[in-house]
């Protein structure tokens, strides 16, 4: 897998919705924040954890906007920031594949999430969530609790400077009901555990309000360890 699968999304793809967005943020700047980066970079990701919550929601109107030609429709968003430049953003994306076999337009959720933030300056993935029906033996034959980014996107993970392997993921199925965080690392390596053991839900007000006092403060030890140790 060629390093420009991001710069193969065609510019139609990059416009933007409702919702998308670049910030900026003074205080991520390297002149500002003192601390050493890794510890901004641990900190920052937990800081994306609330974002990736929502941003699994919003992955379910990008679903919407999905073409495929089996009716097989996945959408993701991506948490990505510049520190350089003070400036993180949300983006969406969906997949693109028109026909079967071998169309010439064949684009992952992920893919186009990813195109979007670094077409404006954005180099670093902190986090991205995957949403789609985890009950499809094609796209899911080992039939996890979510979908897991296919072999494809994890080669397209390894091979860009945007993703590290502390990047985190989090799937939810279409209700959100059944949701799973881990990250690149614990995708790619079965030995390394996921940051959350078992599947959560953040289908209603009360498990959004578990979330934020029970797991995401459990998530912060681990997420910090995990970049100062890198």
């Amino acid at each position: 897998m060629k390093t420009d699968i991001i710069d193969a999304v065609p510019a139609a793809f990059l416009t933007l919705g409702a919702g998308e967005y670049v910030h900026d943020s003074p205080t991520l700047r390297g002149e500002i924040y003192s601390g050493p980066p890794e510890t901004l970079e641990a900190r920052t990701a937990v800081g994306a954890l609330s974002k990736l919550v929502h941003a699994a929601d919003r992955a379910k109107d990008s679903s919407g906007r999905a073409l495929s030609w089996r009716n097989y429709n996945v959408g993701a968003s991506a948490v990505m920031f510049n520190f350089e430049l003070g400036q993180f953003g949300l983006f969406d994306g969906f997949n693109v594949k028109p026909e079967t076999g071998t169309s010439s337009l064949n684009l992952h959720a992920e893919q186009v999430a990813i195109a979007k933030g670094r077409s404006r300056g954005l180099n670093k993935v902190i986090g991205i969530s995957v949403y789609a029906d985890p009950f499809d033996d094609d796209a899911n034959p080992n039939m996890h609790a979510t979908l897991p980014p296919c072999s494809r996107c994890v080669q397209m993970f390894a091979d860009i400077p945007e993703v590290s392997p502390n990047t985190l993921v989090l799937g939810s199925n279409l209700d959100l009901s059944v949701c799973e965080l881990y990250t690149i690392a614990s995708l790619t390596d079965p030995a390394i555990p996921k940051l959350v053991d078992e599947p959560f839900s953040l289908q209603t007000e009360d498990d959004l309000e578990h979330y934020d006092r029970v797991i995401r403060p459990a998530i912060f030890f681990t997420v910090m360890n995990l970049y100062t140790a890198s």
